[in-house]
């Protein structure tokens, strides 16, 4: 018998072994593979403490879901934290699904599901008795249960559908997941306490039922209040046959919706896409229902094959199973169902892997660790890269002068004449985050600043973009306005050290002289007007003329004249390269200026100025080669591409001929991440 009940026990088990495969497979995969850590550097939505903060989301339809997505996406900033933050919410809402299913599949009578519900006339003498009632056998139909017996399987099949499903939008970098997710929860939370109501009385039901959806609409929004509406009537109707109260409640509750929305004085639009505009957030709030539509067809299936209804004026006498009658249920569960369920998860597993975007990771970890300043990080993520954007190049270039390769690997990365070195805002707004902490760096304080205004308008008060804009008021010595962004990080539970570390420095030197990155930039100040807009040559220039040691701002003019094929440009700065103890030509400027030599001496039979330096053996040898094959192919360019790209693919020469670098995984494609 004790092998009997661990085989029942191990067959009801399956499909629990497969829930915790897969809630423990997502915890691993979204806190190891997708890190929540970019996922919230890549939105950072802004959270602050105090009443001013709370009075912006207080009023609003959803306010109430949106002010605790976005303090919950401030722990996402530790990446375990928030992997366990969105395995709790998928668990949490595979229960609820599950105790809906588990309401619809059970009897409307007064006693639980689980027990053995037998229907006894009153004791006459033409009926049987009860000891021949009890050696009657156990009609199993007559049980059931949320988690296994009759169509158990089947209904665990459903269960785990909305949460794998939100499993694979949790994977994605531009979704905005924690808002859908809380308040799908929202809606299913406030069903099963719904049905969960001690109330039979079809008015006092029906007044919380308008309560239940106020509340909704308040604080989750109206979405999340459909969709309890759509849940609330499906089980009036169908599973409890309230035919009455379940079509006065899915009237009324719409009804309800539109009065709120009138009396809220809102756009519907604002109302139906609580989170913003865009097609991205209208799929996200509309991707309620389907769940709905999914939940309803399961819900309706699970109570068409419910008991009926037990007569009221038939008492009952419920007796409960033996323990071995349970097991001899709970083993039933088909195994073809349970079969599929297991399918089911693997598939949602390999898509997972299969439709996770490798690039857009790789994109906004080459943000992430440039902000950090892990510019080996940086270099990391950008040889994964298949598609670049406008930020990944300018923080790509940044990591390379950091690491002494900018004028020797430059032509390893995607670059283009197109592009440039610092481009201006043509190539998008978004790029004026990393454009105005390159600006910084280098040492124009007021072109950072001004783009890092640019970017505080666009992406709103990111920390980062506060953090840098604190910096630039600190150093230009306008305290007060250093003092006002510094304020409005210490109100985000995160950034809190941080600010009061600067505000306790302040308060001791206003001008933070012992800080090191401070007193940097502040050497690297100009302290001549250039008018706005002008170019990059001349506002590198400038920063030379103000410090001629400014050895980033020199790398980035030869990097510059490179980009713009220029190499004449170079040769008057060349004596420059003794200031910085740099003994030998850079690799890409020993081939830009042997290109160069040729021109000249193919044009006025002179020779090129190299300040005593000499260009490699080896360099030579590949212009040569890079001479030989242009003209094998009679100096099409085109023709010669594939072998010019396989030998010499990473050179000014190739740049130059194609005004644009070669990668074997680079499309010329731009994207935003």
């Amino acid at each position: 018998m004790t092998s009997r009940i661990v085989k029942r026990l191990s067959a009801a088990g399956a499909n629990t072994v497969g829930t915790a495969v897969f809630f423990l497979f997502s915890f691993v995969f979204i806190g190891w593979w997708v890190n929540p850590a970019l996922q919230y550097h890549y939105r950072m939505p802004i959270f602050l403490l105090g009443k001013p903060f709370l009075a912006g989301f207080w009023d609003k339809p959803g306010g109430w879901l949106e002010y605790g997505a976005r303090f919950l996406a401030q722990f996402s900033q530790i990446p375990w934290a928030g992997a366990l933050i969105a395995t709790a919410i998928l668990f949490a809402i595979y229960l609820a699904t599950g105790r809906l299913l588990g309401m619809a599949g059970q009897s409307t009578s007064r006693f639980p599901a689980r027990e053995r519900i037998l229907q006894q006339p009153e004791k006459r003498a033409d009926i049987q008795s009860t000891a021949t009632l009890k050696e009657k056998p156990v009609d199993k139909k007559v049980f059931t249960s949320e988690r296994g017996g009759g169509d158990s399987a089947r209904g665990a099949m459903v269960d785990l559908v909305p949460s794998g499903l939100l499993f694979l939008l949790a994977i994605r970098y531009d979704y905005p997941w924690l808002e859908t997710s809380t308040g799908l929860l929202a809606a299913l939370g406030a069903a099963v306490a719904y049905f969960t109501l001690p109330l039979r009385n079809p008015w006092l039901r029906l007044a919380c039922f308008y309560l239940l959806a106020g509340i909704l609409i308040y604080a989750a929004g109206i979405v999340p209040a459909v969709l309890f509406v759509w849940l609330g009537g499906l089980l009036e109707l169908v599973a409890r046959r309230r035919w009455v109260l379940g079509a006065v409640g899915l009237v009324s509750g719409m009804l309800l919706a539109a009065w709120f929305a009138n009396w809220a004085a809102v756009r519907p639009a604002e109302l139906m896409l609580p989170w913003g505009d865009g097609w991205k957030l209208t799929m996200a709030a509309y991707l309620f229902y389907p769940f709905a539509i999914l939940l309803l067809g399961a819900l309706g299936g699970r109570a068409a094959r419910a008991p009926a209804p037990l007569a009221k004026d038939k008492p009952v006498r419920k007796q409960r199973l033996s323990f071995r009658e349970r097991m001899r249920v709970l083993g039933r569960s088909d195994r073809l169902y349970r079969g599929i369920r297991w399918c089911w998860l693997l598939a949602a597993m390999v898509v997972a892997f299969r439709t996770f975007d490798d690039n857009r990771k790789a994109l906004i970890q080459v943000d992430y660790y440039a902000g950090r300043e892990q510019w080996d990080e940086v270099l990391q993520a950008a040889s994964r890269l298949e598609r670049y954007n406008a930020s990944s190049r300018l923080n790509i270039n940044r990591a390379l002068y950091h690491r002494g390769q900018l004028l020797d690997s430059l032509f390893c990365y995607r670059q283009s004449r197109e592009f440039g070195l610092l481009p201006g805002p043509e190539r998008g707004i978004e790029i004026c985050r990393a454009l105005s902490a390159t600006w910084l760096e280098l040492g124009q304080v007021n072109v950072a600043e001004h783009w890092a205004h640019e970017a505080l308008e666009e992406e709103d008060d990111r920390p980062d973009i506060l953090m840098l804009l604190a910096k630039v008021n600190i150093i230009k010595e306008k305290y007060q306005a250093a003092r006002t962004f510094l304020g409005l990080l210490r109100r985000n539970p995160f950034h809190r050290r941080w600010a009061d570390d600067y505000l306790r420095r302040l308060d001791g030197d206003p001008k933070l002289a012992e800080d090191a990155e401070l007193a940097r930039l502040r050497s690297l100040r100009v302290t001549t007007d250039q008018p706005g807009g002008s170019p990059p040559a001349l506002l590198l220039l400038q920063l030379l003329q103000a410090n001629p040691r400014n050895r980033m701002a020199f790398e980035y003019l030869m990097a510059h004249y490179l980009l713009s094929m220029k190499p004449e440009n170079i040769v008057p700065h060349l004596d420059r390269l003794a200031t910085y103890n740099i003994p030998e030509l850079p690799r890409h400027l020993q081939e830009a200026l042997l290109a160069y030599q040729r021109h000249v001496l193919l044009e006025s039979k002179q020779t090129v100025n190299l300040r005593g330096r000499t260009i490699h053996p080896e360099i030579q040898r590949r212009f040569e080669r890079f001479l030989e094959i242009l003209t094998s192919f009679q100096g099409n360019a085109e023709a010669a591409r594939a072998i010019m790209a396989r030998e010499v693919g990473d050179t000014y020469w190739y740049y130059s001929l194609y005004e644009e670098t070669f990668r074997k995984r680079t499309s010329a494609r731009e994207v935003n991440p």
